[in-house]
């Protein structure tokens, strides 16, 4: 994501601003800029950066430019420091941190997987090639890791192959792509034309792509939400869709970002879907509790700012 938040801050980075931005949002009226920690500001080493994950005391940055993943300590808000870097050979996109291991996409179609048990020394321990052993998951844009029946899985968005794929991660030196889904369309689905973001939220991953849809509530030739079922990691489920509900990303905009415009949350006995749709600069909201019957529940218009939406937050009854 581009967009954290952790208690009472914000934690935010975007194209043409090297550094990380740390937001106060305690007063949700007037949220207002705590402080920016600088590329070069006490060897902080931001640039072109592209998404950002936060865990406990710890944000992981990845930088385009520098080919690097930044870990920053944030135990200070006010005071954020850069204690290492680790780079790659490859333009670092998306990162997500599960227990020892941050996760990350590439701009050249590959997974690396990187110990930050130790945050201030980090170091590489596997790396899954899209084209080779089996691999598949070209021009991803989203990465989420999840435990399940005592083994660690990673799934991707695979944009080029209109698909989304799990790889086994357990052994970390030694990944392997178990399974994937494929777009199909028509009145079964599954959606998944072009897919940019996704979020999980239990066993289900909730899917947004960019093409596929041809029809919908919203407006034609969209976007769709698509939910798939990942209780068994081996064999993923379409569990049901929602087609044309909004350009989620305008053309060519997934190639530049890393950050995701959907979250889900469950909100009393109900769960709702947030969408951002750069597109039409609105926010979607779909109730998605029964998954086979996904319902647009309200569309909040031409919204300020989210005309180049790049990401999308929870903060209690905010987003």
């Amino acid at each position: 994501q581009v967009l954290t938040v952790k208690g009472n801050n914000a934690f935010i980075v975007g194209n043409g601003i090297d550094g990380l931005g740390v937001v106060d949002v305690t007063n949700r009226n007037t949220p207002f800029m705590r402080t920016v920690l600088n590329s070069g500001s006490g060897g902080a080493v931001i640039n072109n950066p592209r998404s950002v994950y936060v865990l406990n005391n710890y944000a992981y940055v990845t930088n385009q430019t520098s080919q690097s993943l930044g870990i920053i300590d944030i135990s200070v808000p006010t005071q954020p420091v850069q204690i290492s870097t680790i780079s790659f050979p490859n333009r670092p996109r998306a990162v997500f941190v599960l227990g020892q291991y941050a996760y990350l996409t590439t701009e050249e179609s590959t997974l690396e997987i990187v110990d930050v048990s130790n945050p201030r020394l980090p170091f590489q321990v596997g790396r899954a090639q899209s084209g080779t052993a089996g691999f598949s998951f070209q021009n991803s844009n989203s990465v989420y890791a999840f435990s399940r029946n005592n083994r660690t899985y990673v799934a991707l968005t695979s944009r080029n192959s209109n698909s989304f794929v799990v790889i086994d991660v357990t052994n970390p030196a030694i990944p392997n792509q178990v399974s994937s889904i494929s777009h199909v369309g028509g009145a079964t689905g599954p959606y998944l034309s072009q897919p940019s973001d996704f979020f999980m939220l239990g066993t289900m991953a909730y899917v947004i792509s960019q093409n596929g849809a041809t029809s919908g509530p919203i407006n034609n030739n969209a976007g769709s939400l698509q939910i798939i079922d990942l209780s068994n990691p081996l064999a993923p489920v379409s569990r049901g869709y929602l087609t044309g509900v909004g350009a989620i990303l305008t053309p060519g905009f997934v190639q530049k970002s890393g950050g995701s415009n959907i979250i889900v949350a469950t909100k009393g006995s109900n769960i709702f879907a947030y969408i951002a749709d750069s597109y039409k600069r609105s926010l979607h909201i779909v109730n998605v509790t029964n998954p086979a019957n996904p319902v647009l529940q309200q569309t909040i218009s031409n919204v300020e700012g989210l005309g180049d939406s790049r990401g999308i937050a929870l903060f209690g009854d905010y987003a």
